[in-house]
């Protein structure tokens, strides 16, 4: 799994802005990866201004992007529901008392004890 100071690291200008850090379980980091070298490929000087979860997956919120960056981001929130956000396996999307979460079965039993 990748860190969040690699994602930096990797995607420096990508991620110039993104002021309070990738707010978000590591289980996505692979995700955001991936996501990361796909819109460097297609648009080299895009900046990200923040990178979170929100209603239960994956958000970015680009400063700049076209088009076919924009699909991207909506496929990859797409995504983002069926990878647990604590360990990066296949999760399920759910609700929990008003919070909405992806977890694999292990996670989602640690976290009820």
């Amino acid at each position: 799994m990748i860190s969040r100071v690699e994602l930096r690291y990797r995607y420096p200008k990508l991620y110039e802005w993104i002021g309070f850090g990738f707010e978000c379980g590591d289980g996505w980091l692979d995700l955001i990866d991936e996501l990361s070298a796909k819109i460097v490929a297609i648009m080299p000087n895009a900046q990200a201004s923040q990178v979170k979860e929100k209603w239960g997956a994956l958000r970015v919120y680009m400063m700049s992007a076209n088009a076919e960056i924009y699909d991207m981001l909506d496929w990859y929130e797409e995504k983002s529901k069926r990878t647990c956000e604590v360990c990066g396996n296949y999760g399920d999307f759910y609700n929990d008392k008003g919070w909405w979460k992806v977890r694999c079965v292990d996670c989602k039993l640690t976290e009820e004890k």
